[in-house]
């Protein structure tokens, strides 16, 4: 098999510039993905650094290293502002530094809070937000534990920030989380079971405490704190003097029948994935109504396809369990006149599916990459899309990790 010489579209995160995100394949523009997003917002670049990507520029994101991902969001809003100047925020028996070291934006600008000398039960920086998403990114320096409270009973979730590690989570926490962002950096995530009165950082010594012993010189580094009223978080968007929202970011390619097969083809994807909740379209082909005629969808960490339908539909493939935080391939191919669908999955045969009547013969095709609903979300490594079926050795190939 030559994937390239089979292959009608192939799209891997590389040229983009305003409105645009090339295609591998082909190379006369005719395949590119036209691409929105009314707002400015930020990404994780080569070097590993933070950084603000231009109105209507796609987003190849390095998170976590490795190869670029296009990053589609949905739209959201940071809630609390300032999100980097925490001597605006209130203090309580805690004293702030600004521009105390290097952030993970690469400048100096991150805040060393500081308990004072004493015991002390409570020593923080908070601020009255309502949110059910929290993170705030945060770094050892002679203390080494943070604890993030949301103003609601049981919702105190302690972090190591000098391993990286979640340690006690309480009841009305239904998730928390830490991310490795390079030069000592963590992001420190909570998810809430309800909506927060207002958010809290704590400097701790122990886990499962708010006691720390201060002589007024040691303390921690924080930066970036986001609230979003979601039950997932996403990528940092700054704030100073008023909440700011990012808007959504849309991929797409119009008249897109000489890429897709009409009565029988393959469609290959490869994603990276992060648990998110919700129902979640990643890729839809429409026809000129909107009405999709074969779609992919995520919900949490399962993924299906569907044919023929508005909102609802036939289920074409049984739902394939992702891998979490983890690079997944997954492949299907289609066939109208046999009604039979085969997926395979990070290397391994999957499912066989006989379709119904109404398996579609595909037509005034149109390819949307994740704006199907207003929350979808993804972390697109890589699309090809083939006019025929492969084999399934073929299939076994390009899907293997």
């Amino acid at each position: 098999m030559s994937t390239y010489t089979d292959a009608s579209l192939i799209y891997y995160p590389s040229g983009v510039k305003a409105g645009k995100a090339y295609s591998l394949k082909p190379t006369d523009g005719s395949g590119d993905l036209t691409f929105t997003r009314a707002s400015t917002a930020t990404r994780v670049n080569e070097s590993g650094l933070i950084e603000e990507v231009a109105t209507g520029v796609p987003r190849i994101d390095f998170t976590g290293g490795g190869c670029g991902k296009l990053l589609l969001e949905p739209q959201r809003t940071n809630l609390v502002f300032p999100s980097q100047d925490f001597n605006a925020w209130g203090k309580t028996g805690i004293s702030v530094t600004n521009n105390s070291t290097t952030s993970p934006d690469g400048t100096i600008n991150a805040s060393k809070i500081i308990p004072p000398s004493g015991t002390s039960g409570g020593s923080y920086v908070s601020k009255a937000v309502a949110g059910n998403s929290m993170y705030v990114f945060a770094k050892q320096a002679e203390k080494s534990k943070i604890l993030i409270y949301s103003g609601v009973s049981d919702s105190n979730v302690w972090f190591d920030i000098s391993s990286g590690q979640v340690l006690t989570q309480k009841s009305n926490v239904v998730s928390a989380s830490v991310e490795n962002y390079g030069d000592g950096w963590y992001k420190c995530s909570v998810i809430w079971t309800t909506i927060s009165s207002l958010v809290r950082v704590y400097a701790v010594d122990a886990d499962n405490s708010t006691s720390v012993v201060g002589n007024g010189t040691d303390g921690l580094f924080i930066w970036g704190a986001q609230v979003e009223a979601a039950t997932y978080p996403t990528s940092y968007i700054p704030t100073t003097t008023t909440a700011v929202t990012r808007t959504q970011d849309s991929a797409s390619r119009t008249a897109a029948s000489a890429f897709v097969g009409l009565s029988s083809g393959t469609i290959y994807l490869d994603l990276y994935q992060e648990i998110k909740s919700g129902d979640l379209d990643i890729l839809s082909i429409n026809n000129a109504s909107s009405n999709y005629l074969l779609r992919c969808r995520l919900n949490g960490n399962s993924i299906s396809f569907q044919y023929n339908g508005g909102l609802g539909g036939t289920t074409l493939a049984a739902n394939v369990n992702l891998v979490n935080n983890s690079r997944n391939k997954i492949a299907i191919k289609y066939n109208a006149a046999t009604k039979v669908s085969r997926t395979y999955f990070n290397g391994v045969f999957h499912s066989t599916t006989t379709g119904a009547n109404d398996y579609p013969v595909l037509a005034q095709n149109n390819i949307l990459i994740g704006p199907w609903f207003a929350t979808s979300y993804m972390q697109l490594q890589g699309l090809m899309l083939f006019t025929n079926e492969l084999s399934d050795t073929e299939l076994e190939t390009l899907t293997t990790l």
